[in-house]
Formats: structure tokens, C-alpha cells, sequence
């Protein structure tokens, strides 16, 4: 039977470090539109100094606006480019974790093998 070009059976797993998209978005690159159209000026001018504001500052101001009009969201996108995000725990509970921790290098180079094998 005959398998369709585009079925699963047919992808090929990307290589450690191979980039499958290196031009981004069907060829596009995104961000380099959004500086270009970002730093335009927008026709405005900042309330208190009277300069015109480019488009970037204009969204800027307007998500500290909305942070102090009460916006979580906002607030917190200020929060994490300002502060950095918070680091992320993770629990890791096993029954082998004693075990592990007893595990040469070498046998652990094994088991994770075997489970790689077994993930495959």
C-alpha cells in the first residue's frame, strides 16, 4: 500500500542544532517589521515633555497606563521585563531516585540509554 507524502510515516526527526525554519514564518521574518514599523512616529506627543513619540513608546505608555488602571496582566508583563520571571521549581519524585543518586556515571549513561531506547 502506498504511503501519502504528507502521512507521519514520513517524517524525519530534526538533528541536534539543525534549525528546520531558518527564515521564520513562511520565509518571513517578524521581527524585523515590527522594529522597522515600531520605531515610526505615531502623531503624538508625550503628555509632559511635548516630544512626538515613536510607536514603540505610545505602547509602551499605554500598558503602564493600563497597569495602573488596575491591569494584572499588564502589571505583570512590566514586572517581568523590569525584574526578570520568577525561576520555576520542579519536583521530581521517583521510587528510583535513591537509587540514582548511588549511580556511577557510566551507569547512568546506561539507564538513560535504555530509556531512550524505550521512548523510541
Amino acid at each position: 500500500m502506498a504511503v501519502n507524502k504528507k502521512s507521519v510515516k514520513n517524517l524525519i526527526p530534526a538533528k541536534k542544532g539543525e534549525v528546520r525554519n531558518p527564515t521564520g514564518i513562511n520565509g518571513i521574518k517578524i521581527k524585523p517589521i515590527f522594529e522597522k514599523y515600531l520605531a515610526l512616529k505615531c502623531g503624538e506627543e508625550h503628555e509632559l515633555t511635548g516630544e512626538e513619540l515613536t510607536c514603540y513608546q505610545k505602547a509602551a505608555f499605554q500598558v503602564i497606563k493600563n497597569a495602573m488602571d488596575g491591569d494584572l496582566a499588564a502589571f505583570k508583563e512590566i514586572v517581568d521585563r523590569t525584574e526578570g520571571k520568577p525561576n520555576q521549581s520542579i519536583a521530581v519524585t521517583s521510587t528510583e531516585k535513591d537509587e540514582l543518586a548511588t549511580m556511577t556515571t557510566a551507569q547512568l549513561k546506561k539507564r538513560a540509554k535504555e530509556i531512550a531506547k524505550r521512548l523510541k
